[in-house]
């Protein structure tokens, strides 16, 4: 088979929680790629970082049964929920982003459980 060998180089920075220490990974991966298959133009530059507070999310308890939630998350920006019922088990809802800190999720009866947004 002949073709062109491409080396990708892969450095990751890993952040632990417990420790405030940041730890580079860095690593050389060779591909042969076949004939044409892949012509490198230009390299881009890497992005700008994600939000503030990697990791950041609200989990909401809805302890008194009810068909309207309303959720208070105040993350800033309309988070993608998962709701689950009382037992755990994730539901499907309608749900309704008010705005960037808020979001109200419906159900056809008045039911308890939580939302966590992230």
């Amino acid at each position: 088979m002949s073709g062109d060998i491409l080396e990708i180089a892969v450095t990751e920075q890993i952040v632990t929680e417990s420790e405030p220490t940041v730890v580079s990974v860095s690593s050389v991966e060779t591909v042969v790629l076949a004939d044409s298959a892949m012509e490198v133009v230009e390299v881009g530059i890497q992005g700008p970082p994600g939000r503030d507070g990697l990791g950041a999310s609200y989990i909401h308890t809805q302890a008194a049964a009810s068909a309207t939630w309303t959720v208070n998350h105040n993350l800033g920006y309309r988070p993608s929920p998962a709701v689950t019922n009382a037992g755990g088990v994730q539901v499907w809802a309608e749900v309704v982003h008010t705005s960037a800190n808020q979001l109200l999720v419906y159900f056809d009866s008045p039911s308890t459980g939580q939302v966590t947004c992230a």
